[in-house]
């Protein structure tokens, strides 16, 4: 219990700059058993449900400390790596290399969530253009939409709303 909770002390920090990152968009959940800490990160995303779990526990033999990363996008429309293992001796814990697994699990997560709002399997149906710029954007990404005539219009700035209404009411 003891190396488990000074774990839990190195990599809290870390796990708080991700969420902070994310703070509109992640709900956490710890779940703290007996002989598991685990957290899960569920993220809001317009694209796809997303959940990072780390999970702290030890081997049968009560000898390692097991780190466990799992990542689940539903749906799967590309590849990523879905789980993550790191043991760790209990006589001999390098805090160093915990922190280091642990900043690698995080950061290949990032970039697993930002190739993910690229992928155009993900994006599918969900991008508008801009009539003012031409710039092709996600839904979630335009800064300003207008209602007129039934239709929904979706800008990359406000500049670009302000010059579609001109446009309209010079019409």
């Amino acid at each position: 219990m003891p190396a488990a909770n000074h774990v839990v002390q190195l990599v809290k920090p870390r796990l708080q700059v991700l969420v902070e990152r994310f703070k509109d968009h992640v709900n956490v959940v710890p779940d703290i058993r007996e002989h598991v800490r685990e957290v899960h990160v569920k993220f809001n995303s317009p694209l796809a449900s997303i959940v990072l779990t780390f999970r702290l526990s030890h081997d049968a033999e009560v000898r390692n400390l097991v780190f466990d990363e799992d990542l689940e996008i539903l749906p799967i429309l590309m590849q990523y790596n879905k789980h993550a293992r790191f043991v760790v001796p209990l006589d001999r814990i390098e805090d160093e290399k915990i922190v280091a697994w642990f900043d690698d699990r995080i950061v290949e997560f990032v970039l697993t969530v930002a190739a993910l709002h690229r992928n155009p399997y993900y994006l599918k149906g969900h991008l508008v253009t801009d009539p003012v710029a031409g710039v092709e954007m996600p839904k979630y990404a335009a800064k300003s939409t207008l209602e007129a005539d039934g239709t929904i219009y979706y800008f990359i700035s406000d500049e670009t709303k302000e010059q579609f209404v001109m446009q309209r009411a010079s019409n």
